[in-house]
């Protein structure tokens, strides 16, 4: 019969006290990455849409005028946005509409969409729908 070799106490807790150490690093890195992916995606939903809340106004406008290649020009511009895969004008009848996708062929993340109406207001203050907005 062979003697049993035993663990001294000190080694035995320094490497159970390493594999919890491992542990909890691990479910942190895992936490942390989780609420940096959300507030990532808090920011860039953000930007997006207050870059659209800024040139509806504007679309909205040349819409209203019939004036095709400026919601191209408009459109083209907003896809230079690094954030951007797609943008889409949806017009109402008989009004122009335009859509720009990124040229590596990348689709769009259904959570990281934003869609704005796209409203013409008289002088009276009365609007009108033109259109919506959706940028991805």
């Amino acid at each position: 019969m062979s003697p049993r070799r035993e663990l001294p106490l000190a080694q035995f807790f320094l490497r159970r006290l390493l594999l919890i150490y491992l542990a909890l690093g691990a479910v942190a890195a895992l936490l942390d990455a989780g609420l940096e992916y959300r507030a990532q995606r808090q920011r860039i939903l953000a930007d997006l849409n207050n870059l659209g809340l800024t040139v509806a106004p504007v679309l909205a406008g040349v819409m209203w005028d019939y004036q095709q290649e400026a919601v191209t020009a408009i459109v083209r511009g907003l896809g230079r946005h690094a954030d951007l895969v797609e943008v889409r004008v949806i017009s109402q009848a008989g009004l122009p509409s335009s859509a720009w996708a990124a040229p590596d062929g990348a689709q769009p993340a259904a959570d990281l969409q934003v869609s704005l109406p796209l409203r013409q207001e008289d002088m009276e203050g009365a609007s009108a729908p033109v259109g919506t907005l959706v940028m991805a």
